[in-house]
Formats: structure tokens, sequence, C-alpha cells
């Protein structure tokens, strides 16, 4: 397993966007909407920024990580005994799947599960 991004919550997508790719010298890789919310994912060297448009401004929404196919299971089945609930399941692209666990203390998690990656 390792960190996929971290999601920080923007009031407007589009003016904050300058500020990370401008001043903080981030590049943008792509932007996915939901309906409901906009995103936006951004890279400097191994680290992925994702700007998420909502009323919760300024706040972290959460902590994401990638899990090999062959560790999700576990991973996934281990969340949910510690309390967690899955709350959102969607495909981001052809090859990565979202899924959304919160905790009742409020904590929430995300795993994005990729089939063709291989750890040791």
């Amino acid at each position: 397993m390792k960190i996929h991004h971290l999601g920080l919550a923007v009031a407007d997508l589009q003016a904050a966007w300058p500020y990370y790719v401008a001043t903080l010298g981030f590049r943008w890789e792509w932007c996915i909407s939901t309906g409901e919310e906009r995103f936006a994912f951004f890279r400097k060297g191994p680290f992925t920024l994702e700007l998420v448009e909502t009323e919760l401004e300024g706040q972290t929404l959460h902590l994401a990580f990638s899990l090999a196919d062959h560790e999700a299971f576990a991973v996934l089945e281990n969340t949910k005994k510690r309390g967690f609930a899955l709350t959102e399941r969607f495909l981001l692209n052809r090859d990565e799947e979202s899924l959304y666990f919160v905790h009742p203390n409020g904590e929430e998690v995300e795993f994005i599960v990729h089939p063709k990656m291989k750890w040791a």
C-alpha cells in the first residue's frame, strides 16, 4: 500500500487552480465531476494533490491510498472490521476504482484499487 493523494477542499476550483500551478509549481493532471462535486488532480514530483470543490473550503477532506489488486481484499475487509463503512464507490478511469470509507468518529479514508499494480 502506498499513499495515492491528499484531498483538499476549495470553494471555487477555477479560482484555486492558478495558485497551485503558478505559485507552488504543481502540474495539472486531470479532472472529474460526479455531478455534485468537481475534482482536479495536480502532481509535483511523486506527490498528488486533489482539489475538491465544496463548501468545506480549506479543510483536508481525506487521505487516499493506492492498493495493488492482490492486497485490496485484505485491507478493505480489515477496514470494515475496524468500524469504517463504505460510503461511495465509483470508477475513476478504466483502470482505477475509488472506494470511500467513513468511521463513526468522522474520519474519511479513500482507497484507489488499481488492478495492474503489482507491488512486493
